[in-house]
């Protein structure tokens, strides 16, 4: 009785760490997504690739919702595969707030890129 009870803990501590190590992998994962969408504006910047493309005749409303566009297109592909990857994982406690983790996703994703392209401004290089 007492192997089966040690054995039950085991297999319950490893499923919490996986939980934990999954969490951890997202919080690093979404780091990195605002770096991205921080280092194109400030690049931009520096190239003066916007002030080309106004002379072209392109508007810097459709030169910021292309960047928009894109970054959301690349973090709508990450949220997707963290979302996905809860079912081969076994990810029990990810799996019963599915719906709250797709939603959180959903409203974080353009919030965090419109909050980045604001904190682009603070830098001059990218």
């Amino acid at each position: 009785m007492y192997r089966e009870q040690s054995e039950l803990i085991i297999l319950e501590g490893m499923r919490y760490m996986k939980e934990i190590i999954y969490m951890i992998w997202i919080i690093f994962s979404l780091a990195q997504c605002s770096g991205i969408a921080v280092e194109n504006p400030v690049l931009e910047r520096e190239t003066k690739i916007r002030y080309y493309l106004n002379v072209l005749g392109l508007s810097q409303t459709a030169y910021w919702c292309g960047n928009f566009a894109f970054d959301m297109m690349c973090y709508c592909m990450q949220a997707f595969l963290m979302i996905i990857l809860v079912y081969p994982l076994r990810l029990r406690a990810f799996q019963d707030q599915i719906g709250s983790m797709i939603k959180l996703m959903a409203f974080f994703g353009p919030a965090h890129t419109l909050f980045s392209y604001f904190i682009s401004f603070g830098f001059s290089k990218p």
